[in-house]
């Protein structure tokens, strides 16, 4: 059963939705014009199973990333450009640490690597985030985007407590 959860926060991470793409499981706790926060659950049982924190346009030629996981213990972090996974992505919050992750040009498989340590703090407290995603179709421009981290505290906070509930 474990398994089949982490593999349903990895298929949600890899679609990024967005409230108006949200199936009857799925909740948004938080929407904004940058940040939205999703919690989803077992539509039999009515459990919550995973949750999801975007940041981000959800547009056509914009670089977004998401949050995503099933237990407190393991954050996953994936990224898109419109409509495609990332291969690869780097991001970074303020003047801090750029985080890179999986390829550096576009193609390739999408990733969905585990969050780095003390990144939801660096994401609360922080005033901007650059995201730059290599999206999986060599035929697509990488793109990279910045986005005001206004109201990321209250996302992040719901966001924690989603995964304390499940």
């Amino acid at each position: 059963m474990k398994t089949s959860v982490v593999a349903v926060s990895l298929l949600l991470a890899s679609s990024i939705i967005t409230p108006t793409a949200l199936a009857s499981d799925a909740k948004v706790l938080m929407d904004s014009s940058l940040i939205n926060v999703v919690e989803f659950s077992d539509e039999f049982t009515e459990k919550v199973t995973s949750c999801q924190v975007n940041i981000g346009e959800y547009e056509r030629g914009k670089a977004r990333f998401s949050l995503f996981g099933s237990s407190p213990a393991r954050i996953g972090i994936a990224g898109k450009v419109g409509a495609h996974s990332g291969s690869g992505f780097m991001l970074k919050v303020d003047s801090g640490e750029i985080y890179e992750f999986g390829a550096k040009y576009p193609g390739g498989d999408p990733i969905f690597p585990d969050a780095p340590n003390g990144i939801m703090e660096q994401l609360s407290n922080g005033k901007t985030v650059v995201i730059r995603v290599h999206p999986d179709n060599q035929f697509v421009d990488t793109a990279t985007n910045k986005y005001s981290l206004k109201g990321s505290s209250k996302a992040i906070s719901l966001f924690q407590k989603c995964l304390a509930d499940i």
